[in-house]
């Protein structure tokens, strides 16, 4: 088990953690980001999984928010803007000049996270990391201190733990936000991919990808309580609006019971070489799946390979979007001087 320092500019902007079975994740401080995750092959060599720009400063500011943590908020605010009691709260708009995505203009996604520690320690490397949020940044009350710790251990699971405090009221709702393709080709479709989620229903979204409502996945391309390659699931029926619309999928699914039994919320796999992970939750309400339907041809990825539609698979494990303003869906208001705690445990195979 090791841990080694990465330093760019002279600088620390990160570390790799490395179990003794050859994984490999990094981590940056730019966003807090799951840089890459590298698993190793038969031969030794090891593969990229984890969807990861050429230039590091691509990290600062980018639209697909990958890898990163996100805060305060994951996914979609209606009409940026919530209440918290009779207060109401207007937030920035960063998407169509109406929604609040992922926290507005300015986020934790696009800042600078400061290292707070580095260790190897009972068979677990591991990297502690922190971020200020100050009072109405974004319209966001509160000045908030947000931490994000990633832990790899022997048997291939990377634990995330997020943490918020705050000094008022506010809503907090943590993700990550990485990208898989776990072919290792990200110059290729990743929706040869198989996807299993626990879920018996999943939000049906309007022309904004706001959520509606939740909807049986009986009968729809949205099953996937049995594995299935994804390609193959929209083929069922290539019409459906939802799946037109999101290009594919971009949706919240409810996986509160498996969290709440221990059992795993997805999992998401190459079929040819058997790599994959594997997602619990004792905290997650919801599995937004997004298989990169509007990833553009904007950036330049590790290899010299160029982004592109479908390129990779996103799991965000987190509350419901918009749950702020549906109170069916139990927002988590982080109350002054309480603790939220958010923990994703991915589980990898190869």
């Amino acid at each position: 088990m090791q841990i080694t320092r990465v330093e760019r500019n002279g600088k620390a902007a990160g570390y790799r953690l490395e179990n003794d079975r050859g994984m490999v994740v990094q981590i940056g401080t730019m966003g807090a980001a799951i840089e890459r995750v590298e698993l190793p092959g038969a031969d030794k060599s090891r593969v990229n999984v984890c969807l990861n720009f050429a230039d590091p400063a691509d990290y600062a500011g980018n639209g697909l928010f990958a890898g990163a943590a996100v805060a305060p908020v994951a996914g979609r605010i209606a009409g940026s803007r919530f209440a918290i009691g009779n207060k109401i709260y207007p937030l920035t708009p960063n998407e169509n000049g109406v929604t609040c995505l992922h926290g507005g203009k300015v986020n934790a996604s696009f800042l600078e996270w400061t290292i707070l520690q580095s260790c190897v320690r009972d068979g677990e490397a591991k990297v502690g990391l922190s971020l200020v949020l100050p009072e109405d940044l974004e319209g966001f009350p509160g000045n908030r201190i947000f931490s994000a710790t990633y832990k790899l251990d022997q048997e291939n699971r990377l634990t995330v733990d997020y943490s918020a405090v705050s000094d008022r009221d506010t809503y907090v709702d943590m993700t990550n936000h990485a990208y898989f393709n776990f072919t290792g080709n990200f110059g290729a479709s990743a929706l040869g991919q198989r996807l299993y989620v626990a879920a018996p229903s999943y939000m049906v979204s309007d022309e904004q990808n706001l959520p509606l409502a939740l909807a049986p996945v009986d009968g729809t391309p949205f099953d996937y309580r049995k594995a299935r390659i994804l390609f193959d699931a929209f083929e069922t029926d290539p019409q459906n609006a939802q799946i037109q619309k999101a290009r594919g999928l971009d949706h919240a699914f409810d996986v509160r019971a498996a969290a709440a039994a221990g059992e795993v919320l997805a999992e998401l796999c190459d079929p040819a070489s058997g790599r994959g992970v594997r997602i619990k939750s004792p905290t997650g309400r919801c599995m937004v799946v997004y298989t990169g339907g509007f990833i553009d041809e904007s950036f330049t990825l590790a290899g010299g390979v160029t982004s592109s539609e479908d390129c990779a698979v996103a799991l965000e494990c987190q509350s419901f979007p918009n749950a702020v303003n549906m109170p069916e869906l139990e927002p988590k208001i982080l109350r002054a001087g309480e603790n939220y705690r958010h923990r994703i445990e991915y589980e990898f195979m190869f």
